[in-house]
């Protein structure tokens, strides 16, 4: 990690895809999603929401499957359903950990994806 953290206070422009599909499993609704920086601390935003707790990107640019809500996975319906984008954030890259919950009943599914680090000069 630390060598990570070197070249990304190196050429700081780095980026981390990060992806959830959703059924019936909500983000950050309760909470129950996040994911750990480098550092230890945990982080409760989704790629493409430049930071903003508690967002993903649908909620930034207010075009969520459900209006009132951040995340499009915050609908929380069974319906097939994405959030996805690049964490920028460079003081909190790279990921370490995800972390997803509301997925114990029978009709609640989820799959992540976390994509490579990149940075470029």
């Amino acid at each position: 990690m630390p060598q990570m953290r070197a070249l990304i206070d190196y050429l700081g422009s780095c980026r981390q895809y990060v992806k959830y599909d959703c059924y019936g499993s909500m983000m950050f609704g309760d909470l129950d999603a996040g994911w750990q920086a480098w550092n230890g601390v945990m982080r409760h935003y989704w790629g493409g929401a430049d930071g903003r707790e508690g967002y993903c990107a649908c909620g930034v640019e207010d075009n969520c499957a459900d209006r009132t809500r951040n995340c499009n996975c915050d609908k929380n319906d069974e319906v097939w359903r994405e959030d996805s984008g690049y964490l920028t954030q460079q003081n909190d890259l790279p990921v370490s950990t995800l972390y997803f919950g509301d997925t114990d009943q029978y009709n609640e599914m989820g799959r992540h994806t976390l994509g490579r680090l990149e940075c470029i000069q």
